[in-house]
């Protein structure tokens, strides 16, 4: 009985194993632009953007339930502009840095994430 516990306990292990993830979702923070008057803009209530990162396929996809103007850019570790989208809805690929800030901006507000 204990051998078949065993035997089932390692084909669990070794199945958790192979199954790691390839899509990691990227938390995006989003924050109003100020004016130069220092006026606070209106920001928006919520976008319902979201980043995924592959890490099999070394990209990044930016997408948009609503009809969003905004710019995308990823920037490497070393600040440098790796890829750039003038529209949500978009793949960007990447190097194999393993550290890349995400910065989306729209008119009045601008949202960014980290993959690391």
């Amino acid at each position: 009985m204990a051998i078949k516990k065993l035997i089932l306990a390692s084909l669990l292990a070794f199945s958790a194993i192979g199954v790691q993830a390839v899509e990691k979702k990227v938390p995006i923070k989003i924050t109003q632009k100020k004016d130069v008057s220092d006026k606070v803009l209106r920001s928006p209530v919520r976008l319902p953007i979201e980043v995924v990162y592959n890490n099999e396929t070394m990209s990044v996809e930016i997408f948009c339930a609503n009809d969003v103007d905004a710019e995308v850019s990823v920037y490497n570790a070393f600040e440098e502009l790796e890829g750039y989208s003038p529209c949500l809805n978009s793949v960007i690929s990447l190097t194999e840095s393993d550290y890349h800030t995400i910065v989306i901006e729209g008119d009045d507000w601008i949202a960014t994430g980290v993959i690391e």
